[in-house]
């Protein structure tokens, strides 16, 4: 199923990688379906929930066969991709546009794809409800200027390629660029070093994204570990995390009790009750990040990790930012 999903979205103009990740959270059963809508919230694409809805009952035999029709309407849909017809069948099948979510993340069974693009992380992200930055995809120089105006300075520049996964050691990164001309000069400077560091490399383009507003930086993900299976993780973050290595880990499921145990481990957690004045940071915002980390690696079969660093944290009530997002597909891990 990943694989026509893969297909389809090469056709529609996506990354094979993205389309791993839309083939079908349809095929869950009904009481993980019933979870994971209590844990994510519902699309805000409303033509990506349509088309995704097409995917999933193509990839459903249980929906195929309770509405034959819809599934002519869906092939049609997908083949052709005419949001008018896949809006057609989600109108038909009675359905909310949120039932996209179970097909937004997908199985992500692809062997030949390892890793998702930042854009396409982004995406994810989205549609699990976990707050980013203001972002736009650009590969020419004109292109992030009127990314960056649309945006509002200051902007963050970050480059988009499958072969430099830490962007900071490439050079790959500029911050707090607060006009057109740094634009300009950051554009062709990360371009420059990243070929430098790694000359083979595919770059896709450059992410412009919102410089959002300081808070407390901690590292969150999930994995698939090779010993203790389902992991998630939450820890110190930003540039800190390999020197600290204050990390707090758990074996999947875990309820919300859990998590918070986990971050009262840290050895930096007093930060997040505030210190010198500071007000408490949201804990229960962190919480609902792990939480939905956790739901998606649990429902989608082939990723083997989902790192957010840093997790920006602000005040309680203000909530969080997933400022960098990696995420990678791995072949036949066992669950």
């Amino acid at each position: 199923m990943a694989c026509g999903g893969a297909w389809l979205a090469s056709a529609a103009g996506w990354s094979p990688a993205l389309g791993a990740c839309i083939a079908g959270l349809l095929l869950a059963g009904a009481d993980q379906r019933h979870q994971l809508v209590a844990e994510i919230t519902p699309f805000r694409d409303v033509f990506n929930a349509m088309f995704f809805v097409s995917l999933g009952m193509l990839a459903n035999l249980e929906i195929a066969f309770l509405h034959p029709l819809l599934l002519v309407i869906a092939i049609l849909a997908t083949l052709l991709l005419k949001s008018t017809l896949t809006a057609a069948a989600v109108v038909l099948a009675g359905w909310p546009l949120r039932i996209g979510i179970y097909i937004g993340i997908g199985l992500c069974s692809v062997s030949e794809f390892s890793y998702v693009l930042a854009h396409e992380a982004q995406k994810i992200m989205n549609l699990a409800g976990i707050p980013i930055p203001k972002s736009i995809q650009v590969q020419t120089i004109q292109g992030a200027v009127e990314a960056a105006g649309t945006i509002g300075y200051p902007v963050v520049m970050k480059v988009v390629s499958k072969d430099i996964i830490h962007k900071s050691d490439a050079g790959g990164i500029a911050l707090n660029l607060e006009n057109e001309s740094e634009v300009v000069d950051a554009y062709g400077a990360i371009l420059r070093s990243c070929k430098a560091y790694v000359p083979h490399a595919l770059i896709d383009g450059l992410d412009i994204s919102e410089m959002v507003k300081p808070g407390t930086e901690l590292i969150v993900g999930a994995r698939i570990d090779q010993t203790f299976g389902p992991t998630i993780m939450v820890g110190l973050g930003g540039i800190y995390v390999e020197v600290m290595k204050d990390v707090s880990f758990r074996s999947l499921p875990v309820h919300a009790g859990d998590i918070i145990s986990m971050i009262k481990e840290l050895r930096s957690y007093p930060l997040l009750l505030g210190v010198r004045g500071e007000k408490m940071k949201d804990v229960a915002a962190v919480v609902n990040v792990v939480t939905i980390l956790g739901a998606i690696l649990r429902h989608c079969q082939g990723i083997s990790d989902i790192e957010i660093n840093p997790l920006v944290v602000y005040e309680q009530g203000e909530g969080v930012r997933a400022v960098d997002i990696r995420i990678i597909l791995a072949k036949n891990e066992k669950r």
